[in-house]
């Protein structure tokens, strides 16, 4: 019967002190943890570019469309470009881009965006702070030592597909955007698992000379990342997928992307002006 209270007694310290070393996480020890699972520090300083190649699916709600391609993410320390093929004739391709710090977004048909490219051009913040595609990308903001200039803080933990994964709120600085945005971190292995980005309008009551009423919105653009595999002692995931949700007075839609990589190469000999749509 003692032996059983002691393993007890020690049982519940022992919970007691996880418990406290988890409250007493900082930020900077999340962010050193998860640079230090996408590979040791001087094998990242070693990168120069990254090419990821794979699979690009395309599917969506009302009206209901579904389409393959390609995908390709490029990247160096200044540049971006994730370019995807389509085969639809409304949407043949997918460009969104970082380039030489500027947002670089084609219209898919004359003077038409994608649903994403939209998205990511009304809120250039997104692109801007190194968040699209995460670690996928060497303009990732965790990367970045001054958090391309915005601010970071822990908002607890949740649990992600039955995982426990840390909450990092992400605020940029000098925007007017109301868009909120959280990252996760699975808990144990650091990676990350998934970035949200979400705006909500409630709507206001019209003022004096006006009819009506504004009508409100929701969009809600979500980034998922699994599957993390080791290349050349890198580790990236080799499943991103896309989710764009929403809805307003005009009613809702869902489009979801995924994109499957096979093939992902380091340092590769880039010519000048490579980074141009």
């Amino acid at each position: 019967m003692l032996a059983k209270r002691l393993f007890f007694f020690v049982f519940l310290i022992s919970l007691f002190v996880l418990s406290l070393n988890a409250q007493d996480l900082k930020i900077e020890e999340v962010v050193a943890k998860h640079t230090d699972s996408i590979g040791k520090s001087d094998k990242r300083k070693e990168l120069k570019n990254m090419l990821l190649l794979g699979t690009s699916e395309f599917s969506s709600k009302l009206p209901e469309r579904k389409s393959a391609g390609k995908v390709a993410i490029v990247s160096d320390a200044a540049n971006l470009m994730v370019l995807s093929s389509f085969a639809a004739d409304s949407y043949p391709f997918e460009k969104i881009g970082i380039i030489d710090s500027k947002l670089n977004i084609p219209f898919i048909n004359p003077g038409v965006r994608s649903p994403l490219g939209d998205f990511l051009w009304e809120h250039p913040s997104i692109l801007k702070s190194g968040l699209f595609s995460g670690s996928m990308s060497l303009q990732w903001l965790l990367l970045d030592s001054n958090f391309k200039n915005g601010k970071i803080k822990l908002a607890g933990n949740k649990k992600i597909d039955g995982r426990k994964a840390h909450i990092v709120d992400y605020y940029p600085q000098g925007t007017s955007e109301s868009l909120k945005i959280r990252l996760y971190f699975d808990s144990e292995t650091f990676q990350h698992v998934r970035s949200e980005y979400r705006e909500e309008y409630t709507g206001k009551e019209a003022t004096f000379g006006q009819l009506g009423q504004v009508n409100g919105y929701v969009m809600q653009l979500i980034e998922t990342y699994k599957d993390y595999k080791t290349y050349d002692d890198i580790t990236l995931p080799s499943n991103y997928t896309v989710k764009y949700m929403g809805s307003s007075s005009k009613g809702t839609w869902e489009y979801d992307w995924t994109f499957k990589l096979n093939e992902v190469k380091f340092n590769q000999p880039l010519k000048e002006g490579f980074f141009n749509f």
